[in-house]
Parts: C-alpha cells; structure tokens; sequence
C-alpha cells in the first residue's frame, strides 16, 4: 500500500482561482463601463482620446507595482495597455 500525503488546503478566507479570475475579469468589465463616462467628459472638449505621455506613467507605474507583488511586469503592462486601448475603442464608438 501506498502512504498518501495531504494536499494543504488553503485557508477558508482565500478566495479559489475562480474567484479570484471572476473578481479580476469583473474589474476589467467595470473599468470598460467607465469608458462610456470618460468619453461623456472628453466630449466637446480639446482632451484627446490618445495620450500616449500619460498612458506611458501609467504602464510604467503599473510595471513597477507589479514587481513589487512579486508579478510578471511585462504580462501586467500588457494586460493593462490592452485594457486601455478597448476604452479607447468605446470612446471612438461614443
């Protein structure tokens, strides 16, 4: 017979990788939802919706709390520069 070892259960307060995937793709959808109301604000205005200056600190501040939570920068910049340029498409649709 084969001893069996334990899997380690994680503690009842972690949420599962589901959760956890559910709670990240839900603010991914909020934050295009937020699309609608920054292209209202913009609108009739001189603000562009391209601001590659600012989108640029942005990613760079992104890249740099990444690594300080032990993430892969490169993924998290790309995951949010594709975030950023879906709200652009809702802007240029509204």
């Amino acid at each position: 017979m084969v001893p069996t070892v334990a899997q380690p259960r994680p503690p009842a307060s972690a949420p599962s990788a589901a959760q956890g995937l559910t709670s990240l793709t839900d603010l991914f959808a909020e934050r295009l939802l937020i699309a609608d109301q920054v292209a209202a604000a913009k609108y009739g205005t001189a603000r562009p919706i391209d601001d590659p200056a600012r989108e640029q600190r942005i990613l760079d501040d992104v890249a740099a709390r990444a690594v300080g939570l032990g993430l892969d920068p490169d993924v998290v910049v790309a995951v949010l520069r594709d975030q950023i340029e879906a709200n652009k498409l809702v802007q240029r649709r509204l």
